[in-house]
């Protein structure tokens, strides 16, 4: 069927269901208007008939089908309204109404051909009754004349009407079109909103997401430089740098290599991976400048990313990895040297991103300087305890000589009088406490407690206060060898200063050389000194 038909029988098509409903709405009040004459009409059986096909065509419309009740709706109306006519008044009955109704409907259902088609039904009934009662040959029931005047104006009320009615119903038709519009235009910009609110909110879920992202990154950066500050020891501090990098960036590999004392191979040294912990069990390490990704950057100094590992020419596929799709490694720095490579990997192609990079290469600078300060707090470490070692031995020394020049080496107090004693072997006893006296580490003496009751016990508080004179004994006695060891220094430095003065005021050779002798002599008592040339070529 073509639209113009499909137009006819549905001038509501762009909307059916509402159509349907008006259509089964009019049938309904016709049914019943036509059931509510029957009780008025001299013939009843021919309403009853009309009212019969009415409820047909609604019982249709119910099912869908609306075009017979479209057709005969106003068609059953104009004919009830001829029968009244006819029995009634002619042009001048009430009946006259029910077919101008006939006519509301048809535009109603049928639209303006609808109208246009049942108002020339219309008034060519009209005229057809008019003409036959002005002409005689027609005499209705009920008296009534037609003069001329009405069969004219009748006809031309109608076409009022009905072109009344069509304006009235495309004006109709023209707001529910652009309430249709309308509606259509607020369902469009509706989904514009939908879309624009889904869209700010995915934008605003990335943006939170990337913000997260970043404060994690963040996170790591700090985590790493508290590391450093509190950690010094490289075989503590390694392992927990790539902890930190893998939890916080995601990587499920991060390995820390460190290059061998020759430079030709790049060593593992920390890794948070299973696989990486298998590796450092058996030394992994690969040679600089030929192995790998890792070894690629350990001989060129500059950083590598492959984003997709499969085809980058220096991927090195390594069996304890095997998820591994990006990879970058960046060279650790201390100072201008070239201290290792931090190596980062992923199970994500094109893992990495340019923030990322900026980030992880702030971490290797910030490894670069743990690395460095770890190697000069191990170097500082060694050199003090190697300092340590030769002071303890000079002090060590220079006790042992002052021992020699004390006459008594200990004391003992009974409770009455202090007495020296001759050796200074530790007592036996059980109920003895030892307190050893040191001089920065050094034990040079004890103070031994005892007491008469055997099964005194000792207190903490009277331990710690044996440790503090011991510990005051301790710092008296080095300050005491160090002020005569400073006085012997000093009157060594006098004679030196002394004989040197005397030589000096010599202006031969020979009283030079003999005042160098009587002034040795002198200081050096009890020596025989003596003063020659030695001419002989060696």
């Amino acid at each position: 069927m073509n639209k113009s038909v499909q137009g006819f029988f549905n001038p509501y098509q762009e909307n059916p269901a509402t159509f349907r409903r008006l259509a089964i709405t009019i049938q309904a009040i016709v049914l019943i208007g036509a059931l509510l004459i029957t009780f008025f009409a001299s013939n009843p059986a021919i309403i009853l008939g009309l009212a019969a096909v009415v409820a047909v065509t609604i019982f249709l419309s119910l099912r869908g089908e609306t075009r017979p009740g479209q057709i005969f709706t106003p068609l059953a109306i104009a004919f009830v309204s001829m029968i009244f006519m006819l029995e009634g008044s002619g042009t001048h009955d009430t009946g006259l109404l029910g077919l101008l109704g006939s006519v509301m409907v048809a535009g109603l259902l049928l639209g303006t051909q609808g109208l246009i088609l049942f108002g020339v039904l219309a008034i060519a009934i009209l005229l057809g009754m008019g003409i036959a009662e002005v002409t005689g040959l027609f005499i209705p029931p009920v008296p009534a004349i037609t003069t001329p005047e009405e069969l004219a104006i009748g006809p031309l009320i109608f076409v009022a009407i009905i072109v009344a009615l069509n304006t009235l119903i495309n004006r109709l038709r023209q707001i529910a079109a652009e309430a249709r519009a309308n509606e259509a235009s607020r369902i469009v910009a509706n989904e514009e909103l939908l879309q624009l609110k889904n869209s700010l909110e995915t934008r605003i879920n990335e943006r939170t997401a990337e913000l997260e992202r970043r404060a994690s990154q963040m996170e790591a950066v700090a985590l790493v430089a508290r590391s450093i500050t509190a950690v010094q020891e490289l075989e503590e501090l390694l392992p927990s740098i790539c902890q930190v990098i893998s939890k916080q960036f995601g990587f499920y590999h991060t390995g820390i290599f460190l290059l061998d004392e020759r430079s030709e191979y790049a060593v593992l040294q920390a890794a948070n991976s299973k696989g990486g912990q298998e590796m450092l069990k058996r030394g992994h390490r690969l040679r600089v400048g030929a192995t790998g990704i890792v070894g690629t950057v350990a001989g060129q100094g500059k950083s590598r990313i492959a984003l997709d590992v499969g085809a980058d020419s220096a991927y090195f596929n390594n069996p304890d990895l095997p998820d591994t799709r990006s990879e970058m490694a960046l060279p650790l720095k201390v100072g201008s040297q070239l201290a290792g490579v931090l190596d980062v990997q992923s199970k994500e192609v094109n893992a990495f991103r340019e923030e990322d990079i900026a980030v992880l290469e702030i971490l290797a600078n910030q490894v670069s300087i743990a690395i460095g300060n770890a190697r000069l707090f191990s170097q500082t470490k060694q050199s003090l305890e190697a300092s340590q070692a030769i002071y303890q031995q000079f002090v060590e020394q220079d006790w042992a000589r002052f021992a020699q020049t004390v006459k008594h080496t200990g004391y003992v107090y009974d409770g009455v009088k202090t007495t020296p004693i001759a050796d200074a072997t530790p007592s036996d006893q059980s109920n003895a406490i030892q307190i050893p006296i040191r001089i920065r580490g050094l034990p040079i003496g004890n103070i031994t407690i005892r007491s008469s009751n055997p099964l005194r016990a000792w207190s903490q508080g009277e331990v710690n206060l044996a440790q503090a004179a011991a510990e005051r004994a301790g710092l008296a006695m080095e300050n005491y060898r160090l002020l005569i060891e400073s006085q012997r220094r000093a009157a060594k430095e006098r004679t030196v200063s002394e004989i040197t003065a005397r030589i000096g005021s010599s202006v031969d050779l020979r009283e030079i050389m003999q005042t160098a002798v009587e002034e040795i002599g002198h200081a050096l008592s009890g020596s025989e000194v003596t003063v020659q040339f030695n001419l002989e070529n060696k």
